[in-house]
């Protein structure tokens, strides 16, 4: 019986930092048996636009570790930070 690598070692393996990992597996132990698409659709749709790249994250890695390729689902991508144009600098504000 071969056992598998565990969770954290994985990553490390895929050079992912220390910090980086510690993260990802709180992450994916708040998410303990839950179904990952699930998960990331309800944790997705009152986080933050950082909080979500991070969440989306921590799940595709989880999934290549079982052996699932994460771009063959149709994962939730989260909100996305609204963007502000600035204004443009008036001529005397150019020259000062």
């Amino acid at each position: 019986m071969t056992r598998k690598t565990p969770f954290p070692a994985y990553l490390r393996a895929q050079g992912l930092s220390p910090g980086t990992i510690r993260v990802y597996r709180g992450i994916v132990a708040r998410m303990g048996e839950a179904d990952p698409e699930r998960w990331l659709t309800r944790q997705l749709s009152s986080a933050p636009p950082g909080t979500s790249t991070t969440y989306r994250a921590a799940v595709r890695w989880l999934l290549r570790y079982q052996g699932i390729d994460p771009d063959s689902l149709d994962l939730p991508r989260g909100r996305r930070p609204v963007r502000q144009l600035r204004e443009p600098l008036t001529r005397e504000e150019l020259t000062a």
